[in-house]
């Protein structure tokens, strides 16, 4: 992949710590360049042990290939867990949610 060009990240921020005070760890980001990803959405793990313990799905485009990223990161790390190249460019800036299974907005 090429890039060309800056590209926004997606951060992480904690703000309170194990015993609730403020938390002065530094944020954490995905980022790769040329890329501009959507608004993530958050899933948990089935019986997390973190407030963070799940993953982080979004779309992203590439702006020097044209195309259109599906990442699956880990939502406590912020590391790359899967990447695919979709078949179709998507517009940029899409938002979403994710809904369990048997589970829709009222």
């Amino acid at each position: 992949r090429t890039s060309i060009g800056a590209a926004p990240a997606t951060a992480r921020q904690s703000v309170c710590n194990s015993t609730g005070g403020l938390s002065l760890a530094p944020p954490q980001y995905w980022y790769e360049p040329g890329h501009f990803p959507s608004q993530p959405s958050f899933v948990a793990r089935p019986n997390p042990t973190a407030e963070d313990d799940g993953v982080l799905l979004f779309t992203s485009l590439d702006g020097a290939s044209n195309s259109s990223f599906f990442w699956v990161v880990d939502a406590g790390n912020m590391t790359t867990l899967s990447v695919t190249e979709l078949p179709m460019r998507l517009i940029f800036g899409l938002h979403g949610e994710f809904y369990p299974a048997g589970v829709l907005p009222g």
